[in-house]
């Protein structure tokens, strides 16, 4: 697994987390697919898997999740693993922090 800085939101913004891939895969070798999990890191959410939002996409070696709400001063554990068409399983993690009011 490796680390990925992922930016703070606030709670009310819709993101769309960019989890590249591309230092992870060897060449030849694609995604075939991905799961995103959300669990808390630090805080309380009892439902800290609802910003999962719609299914990811696919791009080369890039995987697209939109990422919504969260409760304000929560930090979460965003986890992608994607399968590759090698069968091997990499994954990307980060801490989202989800903060009020960052206008």
């Amino acid at each position: 697994m490796q680390k990925i800085l992922l930016s703070p939101k606030d709670s009310s913004e819709v993101i769309n987390q960019i989890f590249d891939f591309s230092s992870l895969v060897a060449n030849g070798v694609t995604i075939i697919s991905a799961a995103t999990t959300s669990v808390v890191y630090r805080g309380v959410d009892p439902s800290p898997s609802s910003m999962i939002y719609f299914l990811n996409t696919i791009s080369g070696y890039q995987v697209t999740q939109r990422i919504s709400g969260g409760l304000d001063g929560v930090t979460y554990l965003i986890t992608c693993q994607a399968t590759l068409s090698d069968s091997s399983l990499v994954s990307l993690f980060g801490y989202l922090a989800v903060i009020g009011a960052l206008s």
